[in-house]
């Protein structure tokens, strides 16, 4: 099953909690450049990841994303 852009984007964000650099990171998802590197851009661009040198690590507010994208999650695969 293909995974989508929110996915992708909770992938990066739960791996940068420790800090990597944009090639580490797209190496450990599993892919390279085109839209998993501008997923990085946009995750720091949005304040969700920072920028220390060359390496990318998860904000206070990405670890906020992350928890509702798990909330969400959980939501969605509940069974009625």
């Amino acid at each position: 099953m293909r995974r989508g852009r929110i996915d992708i984007k909770a992938e990066i964000l739960e791996l940068c909690k420790e800090p990597y650099t944009a090639t580490e990171i797209l190496a450990k998802v599993g892919q390279f450049g085109g839209y998993y590197a501008q997923y990085i851009r946009e995750l720091a661009e949005k304040g969700l990841l920072k920028v220390e040198g060359k390496k990318y690590q998860t904000t206070e507010k990405g670890l906020l994303w992350l928890k509702t994208y798990r909330q969400l999650k959980q939501i969605e695969e509940a069974k009625p």
